[in-house]
Order: C-alpha cells, then structure tokens, then sequence
C-alpha cells in the first residue's frame, strides 16, 4: 500500500517542509477544526465507499488516519489541511473519490504552476520536467526548495487512481483538476517559482526562475498542446496510408474519428470519450456498421487520452465487438442504502437524486454478506452485428475508467492486443462517480465519495489485477506531444511484424 516507507517520507515532508507561503493563501485552521473535517472524511469512507479497502486493509487506512491526525500542528494553512485530507482520500486509490478545495475546481484549470509549458511527471519514485519548446525531459531537484522526491511522493500519495500506483509513468497533465490544486498546495506558492533540474548523466544543476501562470493561460495551453498533438498523430496516420472517413456530424457528436488504410487493410477508430449515449450511439453504429461492411483484417481502437465516460455508451460499442450478449462487469454492490443523507451532501444534478433513489429501492430488496448488497449484472444484447477481425486496443497513462475496462474485457474475450503504458490500470474492481459531494464544516472542503462500485474478478490479468499493455511503449523516451503518435505507430510495427 501507499504507507509504509512512503507515508513515513510524506510525514516528514508534511510536518518539516510544507510551510506554504502567505502569496498563496492567507487563510489558516486551528489544529481542532482539521481534526474534525479530517476525522468526518474518515468516517464518511467507512459509512458509504463499498471499496475503503478493497485496495488497502482496513486497518492500515486507520493507521493512515491516525498518524495524520498526529502530525498536525497547532495551526494550519488551507494548503496544509488540503494536503492532510488528500492523503486519507488518496490512500482508497479510487479515481472518482476526490477532495477539492471549492465547487468550481473540477471546471476549470488551476492556475500557478504552468502545466503545459513544463509537464510535471513522476517515474521511479522521482519527479521529472518536459519543457514543451524544447521537447526534453529533466529530473527535477527542487522547486522553491521543496525536493522533487518529496513533491513527487506526494503526487503518489494523493493522487486518485484505480487501483494504488506503483510503478510507471504518471502524468500530472492526465488529471489536472485534481493533480493540479494538490501540486499547488505542496508547493505553497502562486509563483514565481526557482526550479533546480538536472539532465540525466551530467553533475551541473541548472536553477532557473519560472513565472506563474494564470487559469486562463492554462486552459489555452491545454488547447494548443492538444492540437499539436492530434495534428501529429493525423500527419503520422496520412503518412502510413490511412485516410479519414466522413462520415457526416454523427461521428463529431460521439467524440469519434475513423481512418481506413488498405495498403495495409486495417481500420483506425479513436474514441476520446463515451459520451452519453443520446449523443453517441448514432456515431458509433455509423462508424462500426462501416467496419464491418468493408471487414477489414485488424480495427485499431485507439483510447488514448479518453478519460472513461457512460458504461452504456462503453457497453453499446462492444455490442459491435461480440458475437454474444455481454456485460461490462460481473457485479454491482453499495454497503450504504440510507435514504436520507446528511445535510452538508449536494447532488449532482436532479438525475443523480432520482439515480440513487432508484438504486436504494433495489439493493434494499438484496440481504447483506459482511455489510454488502451485491447484485449480479446481467448480460445484454444490443442485435448487432459483429466484427470478427482482429483488434488492437492503444492506451495511454491518461486513459481511465470504462476505458480500462472496455479494453480489459476485450483482450479476455477476444484476444485484444493492447499497446501503450497504463498507470494503475485495475481491473478488478471500479466504482462508479460519485453522484453528489459532502462539505467538510471547518474547512469547507468538497469531497466526492462513490456509493455503488463494480467488480469483475474474471479480469486479473495480474496479482494485483492490473491491466499490462501486450506491447509495452516506453512513452518517457519521447515528448509527450509525440506520446499517442508513438503507442499509435507501435501498434503498426506489431501488425506489421506479425502479418
């Protein structure tokens, strides 16, 4: 687990060093008002996440919460008792259980650091620098005398993931609104900021002052980034012989992009979301039909950068993949079904309320084993026709959720060749996003805690249930602009090797 050596390093890191300046937050807490928000997030993991410890013993977390508690000083900053409760939240490794500062965090980009000129990056336990104008990568010693290792076993202790990372690159960029406000409060500063880096072999530090950068900058960096990174994957894709397919506003709407290549009688679909499925079931049976009618020898399914979205939608496109009725996972389970929730919960949105309601009135119905109520999930048949070919799944440290679950069920059932390089890829066990938030009373904190989660034990590809890519890219040795050009360009060579 996340404890251990590491959780000794972060405590460390917590109580000596993270003394954040008055230029980033002038707001403090008494050591009794983040004892009790620290302690209410504690107790509302245990009451309403069905996976507190599916990924970490019970008593571990416990332990976790207890030395957090006895780490905090008299007074606190906001980035102090932010870091304190990202920790506890952190430590469950389940990406839709979050902690964040205010309503409007998850809306836009944080400001401060500036994230898509130098991409933050933590591989080996180390952090690392991508300058974007020059395309190289560096290890960073420090930022504002904060060591890299001690920011980046920060990252590692806080960052929501499915499933605990252990090894592999993880990308600050892939989770921004998140990543980004804990990055700012470990380093305690809105900028400017001195960084210390030094370059792979050399003995020389370089130091130089970065300037900050606002949310607005932000969100045009992340614009210009993934416009030159698309540019580069559609020259690659023309450059290998693959031609787009219009196919009309559909495919648009369903966050799609088709490419044949008859050179090499292969098919290219790059899905960047699931989106809801009013939205996308027209593109997806448009595009597939299409595969299907010219039945290529191999279709690419390219899921880099797709953050997950509807099981419905995830669930409708691999209708088209199966020759049988199919489920996402095997078992959906909540251990909470209160009807009533305390005062401080907002929902989402008047679908998430009636959601839930719907939910409570059904695993009511279903008796209890160790304070579970589980559900087996039916199969379900969308009658459609199926693709037979061949199938390459490309995936990427920003690919999560039904992502990872699509591509896990298709290397089961039909011997998916992934590509690329996950970051805590799990398989066996996901939850669904939570459908409201809790408001800490001191700090006034938001924390998303999912109730029902998914299990699909018949996926573990690994000890701990972590999806390998088949044909593993060592993304690091490239920049990141090139990162989906080269799992993308690593699918062909294996088809290329093999046929």
């Amino acid at each position: 687990m996340r404890t251990g050596a590491t959780l000794v390093t972060v405590m460390f890191w917590f109580l000596c060093v993270a003394v954040p300046s008055q230029a980033q937050s002038s707001r403090s807490f008494t050591r009794q008002s983040v004892e009790a928000d620290l302690t209410e997030t504690f107790e509302i993991l245990q009451r309403h996440h069905p996976n507190f410890s599916q990924h970490n013993k019970a008593a571990d977390l416990r332990a976790l919460y207890e030395e957090l508690l006895d780490a905090l000083p008299g007074t606190l900053s906001r980035e102090q008792a932010y870091l304190s409760i990202a920790t506890l939240v952190g430590a469950v490794c389940d990406e839709h259980t979050q902690v964040i500062k205010r309503r409007t965090d998850h809306t836009i980009m944080p400001s401060g650091w500036p994230w898509f000129d130098l991409q933050l990056m933590v591989r080996d336990g180390q952090l690392y620098v991508e300058d974007s104008k020059r395309k190289s990568k560096t290890q960073v010693i420090s930022i504002n005398g904060i060591s890299g290792a001690m920011l980046a076993d920060k990252l590692v202790a806080s960052m929501p993931n499915d499933g605990c990372y252990e090894d592999g690159l993880l990308l600050v960029n892939g989770f921004l609104k998140v990543s980004g406000h804990i990055v700012m409060a470990a380093l305690g500063s809105a900028g400017p900021y001195e960084l210390v880096t030094q370059r792979a072999g050399a003995t020389d530090r370089k130091t130089q002052t970065v300037p900050s950068s606002s949310s607005l900058k932000a969100k045009r960096g992340y614009r210009a980034f993934r416009k030159a990174q698309l540019w580069d994957l559609v020259t690659e894709l023309q450059a290998q012989d693959f031609e787009p397919q219009e196919l009309g506003k559909k495919l648009e709407r369903a966050d799609l992009s088709y490419f044949l290549s008859e050179p090499r009688d292969l098919a290219y679909l790059k899905v960047d979301s699931f989106r809801p499925p009013e939205k996308a079931r027209k593109g997806i049976e448009q595009a597939m039909r299409d595969v299907i009618r010219r039945n290529p020898a191999a279709l690419v399914l390219d899921f880099t950068d797709n953050p997950g979205g509807y099981t419905e939608t995830a669930q409708f496109l691999m209708a088209f993949l199966l020759p049988r009725a199919h489920r996402l996972h095997s078992r959906a389970y909540r251990i909470n079904i209160a009807k009533d929730l305390p005062e401080s919960f907002t929902f989402r949105d008047k679908a998430a309320k009636d959601a839930r309601n719907k939910d409570i009135r059904y695993f009511r119905k279903i008796k209890p084993r160790n304070g579970i109520r589980s559900t087996r999930m039916g199969r379900r048949s969308f009658g459609k026709p199926d693709y037979k070919g061949r199938i390459y799944i490309l995936l990427s440290p920003e690919s999560h959720s039904n992502a990872i679950n699509v591509a896990a069920n298709l290397k089961r059932l039909r011997n998916a060749v992934i590509v690329g390089n996950v970051t805590a890829a799990n398989t066996l066990s996901v939850c669904a996003a939570a459908q409201g938030s809790f408001h800490l009373k001191y700090t006034k904190f938001i924390l998303a805690v999912p109730e029902l989660c998914y299990s699909s034990p018949e996926n573990k590809f690994a000890d701990r249930g972590t999806l390998h890519p088949d044909v593993e890219v060592d993304i690091f040795r490239w920049p990141l602009v090139n990162m989906n050009t080269m799992i993308m360009r690593a699918a062909l060579d294996h088809w290329d090797a093999n046929n």
